[in-house]
């Protein structure tokens, strides 16, 4: 006889299928990074049997109780839930959820994440690996979860993909910190980027700083993670990312004053800031003057002290 073929992980985008209730929130049709979050009404009869997840889940109950029974990696844990509880199912075991379920807030997080994670905490990928938790109190995931139904609420926003990014970072790290069954390592001493590749990023900010450059562009050059990335150009020059392109753009914007072949407005426009009113204040920001001041004291017509 042949082996039997693997089972096909479940994944975010096609995890709903599996389940008997869709839920009555959810962000998959906002523009939110890193993690997906769903909310399910209660039920008073739950019985659920899904395959494995290739992502973790964390499941965090806003409000309400009930009695459920939970199955998976050959365990099975009957207790009350209420809220505030929190459960975390790591990716790659099947599960049987059966019994009255509360109102619930879940969080399905990808494994690249963790990859991220953990290379931005200086840990080897094979010394992490996500316990699987039953019921718990953790005061920072429900507050997390909370903020983000807070958000489901609301009418879409582009604020939202910040503070989902933001709330996504946070949750990755504690868990990482909180729920690895492994020994946790020592962080290593920060590192730096190699100079050829700080070279590259510099390069690549001088040429496109008019452009709207994103964090992911800039740490595919240097070939680190996005999260590693940040830290390590700080290490290196001393600014955030987002800082020294600022600075270019500003750069960039005396030089074109000084030649004198643009209005400010234009200039504005082509060093990549919004409006006029955001260069005004940025430029500021950096100078200490504005940039009408500026083009006074060091346009082709400064005017004489």
């Amino acid at each position: 006889m042949g082996s039997q073929p693997e089972q096909k992980l479940a994944s975010i985008s096609d995890v709903l299928k599996h389940q008997p209730d869709g839920p009555i929130a959810t962000s998959r049709a906002r523009n939110w990074q890193g993690m997906t979050v769903d909310y399910h009404k209660p039920s008073p009869k739950y019985y659920l049997s899904a395959p494995a997840l290739d992502h973790h889940v964390v499941i965090c109950t806003p409000h309400g109780s009930g009695l459920v029974t939970q199955q998976r990696s050959g365990e099975v844990h009957k207790s009350v839930v209420h809220a505030g509880s929190v459960i975390i199912m790591p990716a790659g075991n099947s599960c049987i959820w059966e019994g009255s379920t509360p109102a619930n807030i879940r969080l399905r997080l990808p494994l690249q994440l963790f990859t991220e994670t953990v290379e931005e905490l200086d840990m080897s990928p094979n010394n992490f690996e996500l316990l699987n938790v039953f019921n718990t109190q953790d005061t920072l995931i429900e507050h997390l979860s909370r903020i983000l139904l807070s958000e489901l609420s609301r009418p879409s926003h582009p604020a939202q993909a910040l503070l989902s990014n933001a709330a996504t970072c946070a949750l990755a790290a504690h868990l990482v910190r909180s729920y690895n069954v492994k020994a946790p390592e020592q962080p290593a001493a920060a590192g730096s980027i190699k100079s050829y590749a700080l070279a590259s990023v510099l390069s690549y900010i001088e040429e496109h700083a008019e452009n709207s450059i994103t964090l992911d562009e800039l740490a595919r050059i240097a070939n680190v993670s996005r999260f590693h990335f940040s830290r390590l150009f700080k290490v290196g020059i001393g600014f955030s990312p987002m800082a020294y392109v600022e600075q270019v753009r500003i750069r960039k914007a005396q030089e074109l004053i000084r030649d004198g072949k643009y209005s400010l407005a234009q200039i504005a426009t082509i060093v990549g800031f919004a409006d006029q009113s955001h260069f005004t204040r940025r430029f500021r920001l950096h100078t200490g003057c504005t940039p009408a001041v500026f083009a006074r004291e060091n346009g082709p017509y400064r005017l004489p002290h």
